[in-house]
C-alpha cells in the first residue's frame, strides 16, 4: 500500500494489493445511508440493494437473484442486441474515419457501450438512452473520497430524475 498525503488514506497501489483489500472480509462495502434521510431519500432507496454495497448474506441473495436473471440463455438471447448496438457504433467510426475525422476508441465505442446495452435492457426507447450515461455519471461520483458539495447536489437530483424516469418507463 502507498499512502496518500492529500486524501490522508492507504491506497491500494498494485493488483496484488487492490486483490487483496477485495477479498478481505473485514474492511466491508455495507451501504450507510446519506444524511440528511430527507435530501437523500431516492439517493439512499436506490443504493440500499446494491450488490457493491453489500455483504453476505444480502450479496448472496442479491447475487442468486442476478444471477437466474442473467443465466446462460439470457446471455445468448441478448446477442442480437449486442451485435446491433456493436455494429451501430462500428459504423458511426467508420463514417468519422471515411470522412476524414479522427475518432476515440474509449469515447466512440468502450464508454457507450455498456450503458447502451443496459439502457436496451431498462427498456429505454433508442431517442432517449442518452439520458442514462449523464445520470449514472453524477450518482457514482458519491464513491469519491469526499465528494464536494456541488457533486452531491447532481447526484440527489440524478438519482431523483433517474427514479422517476425508470417508474414512468
Amino acid at each position: 500500500p502507498v499512502w496518500h498525503e492529500g486524501l490522508g488514506i492507504f491506497l491500494a497501489a498494485c493488483h496484488r494489493d487492490a486483490n487483496e483489500v477485495f477479498r478481505n472480509k473485514s474492511l466491508g462495502r455495507i451501504f450507510v445511508d446519506k444524511q440528511p434521510e430527507f435530501e437523500w431519500e431516492t439517493f439512499n432507496w436506490l443504493h440500499s440493494d446494491s450488490i457493491l454495497d453489500s455483504e453476505p448474506p444480502k450479496h448472496t441473495r442479491l447475487r442468486a437473484l442476478v444471477a437466474k436473471a442473467f443465466n446462460r440463455n439470457k446471455i445468448e438471447g441478448m446477442r442480437p442486441a449486442i451485435e446491433r448496438i456493436t455494429n451501430e457504433l462500428l459504423d458511426a467510426i467508420d463514417v468519422k474515419v471515411k470522412s476524414g475525422e479522427n475518432f476515440d476508441l474509449i469515447a466512440d465505442f468502450a464508454e457507450p457501450l455498456p450503458v447502451k446495452i443496459i439502457a436496451d435492457l431498462l427498456g429505454f426507447p433508442k431517442s432517449e438512452e442518452h439520458l442514462l450515461r449523464p445520470w449514472s455519471q453524477a450518482i457514482v461520483k458519491m464513491y469519491e473520497v469526499n465528494p464536494s458539495l456541488q457533486y452531491q447536489s447532481n447526484a440527489k437530483v440524478a438519482a431523483g430524475e433517474f427514479a422517476e424516469y425508470v417508474r414512468t418507463l
